[in-house]
């Protein structure tokens, strides 16, 4: 039921201005429950949604004892619709079930009434759905956020690996150099011992004698 009626914020459903049933009438009974089954022709309110204004389903909530009873206009008349196997009312021209709901809601603990579907499912609200959504979101964030710390991590690792080489090149190429230099002392050393052997054999001397 749309929230407006002719521009106008609604307060009730008056049968003139929407020209159309209501598909289900839901009583909240203040009292004992009569005036709520009065049958009274004419007057009652039992039989004034069931033979003038004819909603399929009506149904009878008694907050003070938790309960719900549910009727479906059957041939002209209101039958009580009994629960399924979840304890609810199925109000199959909407596909959905009518049951109670045992819990807080809005800073009050109440049996309320509630729309499940036909696998016994809580329906969300609006609000429900938002905080539903709202914590989807902050799950989302969580998980990026774990994401961007893993990817740091590894980012780190890598740049750890990264200097291990490089101080491992380092290190190489400090051995290649000081190989290099030794052999170049070694060269260096043959080269004297050479010249000085071929200074002692142009002297006559036997370089291997001396």
């Amino acid at each position: 039921m749309p929230p407006l009626l002719d521009g106008e914020y609604r307060k009730s459903y008056v049968m003139w201005q929407e020209l159309i049933a209501p598909l289900i009438v839901l009583e909240f009974v203040s009292g004992d429950g009569t005036e709520e089954r009065d049958q009274t022709r004419g007057k009652g309110k039992f039989w004034v949604y069931e033979r003038v204004i004819r909603a399929p389903y009506y149904g009878i909530y008694e907050v003070k004892l938790g309960h719900v009873t549910v009727y479906e206009l059957i041939g002209g008349r209101y039958e009580l619709v009994r629960p399924n196997e979840h304890g609810h009312f199925p109000i199959e021209l909407l596909g959905v079930t009518l049951g109670i709901w045992h819990s807080k809601f809005i800073d009050m603990t109440l049996p309320w009434m509630r729309w499940y579907d036909n696998e016994g499912n809580l329906l969300p609200i609006s609000k429900e759905l938002a905080e539903y959504e709202r914590h989807r979101a902050e799950l989302a964030e969580a998980q990026l956020q774990q994401e961007r710390q893993r990817a740091n991590l590894a980012e780190q690792r890598a740049d750890i690996a990264e200097e291990r080489i490089e101080r491992v090149e380092e290190q190489v190429q400090q051995e290649q150099q000081r190989a290099e230099l030794a052999e170049q002392e070694a060269r260096q050393e043959r080269q004297r011992a050479e010249a000085l052997a071929e200074r002692l054999r142009a002297l006559g001397i036997d370089p291997s004698t001396v």
